[in-house]
């Protein structure tokens, strides 16, 4: 993101690996006892993008976009999660039941 780090732009950790955005590919690095066991590269989608879709819908008055309020609800949770983690150096998890996040 604009410094010469030299490595990937984006890392996701998970239960089962880790994720780098440049190689698209998922390894078990990281994870638990469930990790993966050998990596996984995938090939990025040539797709619309959500916002082009959602402009799109709008002009032809279209209300079937590619997603719905809840998914648009949980990438904005999942983002906002990941900010904060990032702020405050801590870990941050979600109740779904009280629809609260919270640092551990």
């Amino acid at each position: 993101l604009g410094n010469s780090n030299g490595g990937p732009q984006n890392v996701f950790y998970g239960s089962r690996g880790t994720f780098n955005s440049d190689s698209w590919t998922f390894t078990g690095e990281g994870g638990g006892e469930d990790r993966l066991q050998e990596p996984v590269k995938v090939a990025p989608d040539k797709v619309q993008t959500h916002l082009e879709n959602w402009i799109q819908c709008i002009r032809a008055n279209n209300p079937k976009t590619n997603a719905d309020v809840h998914a648009g609800y949980a990438h904005s949770v999942a983002s906002i999660m990941g900010y904060r983690a990032c702020e405050s150096g801590k870990r941050i998890t979600y109740n779904a039941a009280s629809r609260q996040m919270q640092e551990s």
